[in-house]
């Protein structure tokens, strides 16, 4: 058994280095991998069952990225071709199948390229200049399909598929530019903690967008979204235009409740306290970055915002001068130190 494994590893490492030199001396390595050589021989597509190499290779940085998503498209069809047995079959669910069964180390792959975008900057840095492609190209059509079939379908939100619909996003928000169009659950966001700053702006972006619009269909589930989804972005990511607008929404959203309070009868218990989300989704906001914060967080903005951020800078002030003293500390001993050396040495 031991034997078989070892031709079986070695085989397969075989093939992994015929790939990725094949792809390296070829002059269009997108062209090189559409041939069916490449998408059959090596990775199986639309071939009877065999020995074939995992996908995970596709997310390796020696493998151009605009090949690795010729393949990964292509062996993804196939999948569903070989589904359909003639008849037509729904792409979608069978790539979701073939997620939740790690079918050829799909998931895997995923989870790789997932890491791979995080690091990555966005593509006003420069990343779609890059000659043959960049880790965004691996977010292929189908799986978008995939991910909008995940939050429609009615078990979307349960506990066996939802971790594939999170996996899918994460691959999917940012070379997507925020997946415009599908409405997707605001608590995937928090799946982008840790990706590059220029997602997690992109991200504060979506859900103040996402709420404004929620807001104008249904006050009262805004303010309740509201509440759950705001700690899903990372606002010390944020620039000064995304801080202002997310208060410019509260604000809209003060002033309509004050001056219509039935907005805010959905039946639903607790009833809503629009004054008390307000203080909290505000004041988990960096409020100290913002240049003038009295414009902002006056009337209709409940008072304790101001006290709350006051309080904020008179510490911060504190902090500073306690630092300021220490280092003054530090260097009157260092001078008194030096003071001394130089009479013992007269």
């Amino acid at each position: 058994t031991t034997s078989t494994e070892d031709e079986v590893f070695a085989g397969e490492s075989l093939g992994v280095r015929i790939f990725q030199r094949s792809l390296a001396d070829a002059p269009d390595p997108a062209q090189a991998a559409a041939d069916p050589a490449c998408i059959g021989g090596l990775f199986g597509a639309g071939k009877p069952p065999t020995r074939r190499l995992g996908l995970r290779v596709l997310a390796n940085s020696l493998v151009p990225p605009a090949a690795a998503a010729v393949i990964l498209s292509r062996v993804l069809c196939s999948w569903v071709a070989a589904a359909a047995g003639g008849e037509a079959a729904d792409a979608a669910d069978v790539i979701l199948e073939a997620l939740a069964q790690d079918r050829q180390g799909l998931r895997g792959m995923l989870g790789m390229a997932a890491d791979r975008i995080a690091e990555a900057g966005d593509r006003e840095d420069g990343l779609s200049c890059v000659e043959w492609g960049t880790c965004f190209d691996l977010a292929v059509p189908e799986l978008r399909a995939a991910l909008a079939r995940a939050i429609a379908r009615p078990g979307g939100r349960d506990p066996e598929l939802e971790p594939v619909a999170r996996l899918l996003f994460r691959v999917l928000f940012q070379p997507t530019d925020g997946l415009p169009g599908l409405d997707f659950p605001l608590a995937f966001v928090s799946e982008l903690e840790g990706h590059n700053i220029g997602c997690q702006l992109q991200a504060g972006r979506c859900v103040v967008a996402r709420l404004r619009k929620e807001f104008a269909a249904n006050p009262a589930a805004a303010w309740r979204s509201a509440r759950q989804a705001w700690t899903s972005v990372v606002w010390d990511s944020a620039d000064e235009a995304l801080l202002r607008d997310a208060i410019l929404l509260l604000r809209e959203w003060l002033t309509a409740t004050s001056a219509a309070p039935s907005l805010l009868d959905d039946g639903r218990l607790p009833k809503l306290d629009p004054d008390s989300i307000t203080t909290k989704l505000l004041l988990h906001l960096p409020l100290l970055r913002l240049g003038a914060p009295e414009d902002l967080l006056g009337p209709p903005v409940p008072a304790h915002v101001m006290a709350a951020l006051s309080l904020r800078t008179t510490e911060r002030s504190a902090a500073r001068i306690a630092a300021l003293e220490a280092d003054n500390a530090a260097l009157r001993g260092e001078v008194s130190r030096l003071a001394a050396e130089v009479r013992r040495n007269t």
